[in-house]
């Protein structure tokens, strides 16, 4: 008869790997299925936000915002208050504490610029209307709302 050995007969699969890479939350669980280039800046008395771009994905949707402040005083942006109208439904900014975005700056100073990403649910990729709220320290400065019509 047949003597089975330790381990006679047995396969045992090995998984080698060359390469190990870290993959960021977006590129793991919210991946863009449509990037849409807009640049469209809005100044009130020398304070500039500016829509750099605009991410779909199937989770979330990411608008990339920028602003310069070549005004005279502290300049404070409220991306939390933030929103988007489309198609008269109203969708409020949303924090993605996993994904760890970068946030724009809330106060920024004369002479400087800063950058982030400001998230929202699911939106179709159609035109939509932007809001966001912002204030200078000098309280003379009057500032409207910053609505910016997104197009597409």
């Amino acid at each position: 008869g047949s003597k089975l050995g330790y381990n006679a007969g047995e396969l045992v699969p090995v998984v080698v790997s060359a390469d190990i890479s870290v993959v960021s939350y977006q590129e793991a669980l919210a991946p863009t299925i449509k990037e849409v280039l807009i640049q469209q800046p809005i100044t009130q008395h020398g304070y500039t936000i500016t829509v750099d771009k605009i991410e779909y994905s199937k989770i979330e949707t990411r608008l990339y915002v920028s602003v310069e402040n070549n005004g005279t005083s502290n300049f404070y942006l409220h991306a939390l208050n933030a929103n988007i109208v489309q198609n008269d439904i109203e969708f409020q900014s949303i924090s993605n504490w996993e994904a760890d975005y970068k946030k724009i700056p809330i106060k920024i100073a004369p002479g400087t610029k800063g950058d982030g990403i400001i998230v929202f649910p699911v939106i179709s990729d159609q035109g939509f209307n932007f809001t966001i709220d912002a204030y200078s320290e000098d309280y003379i400065e009057v500032f409207e709302r910053y609505l910016f019509e997104i197009d597409m």
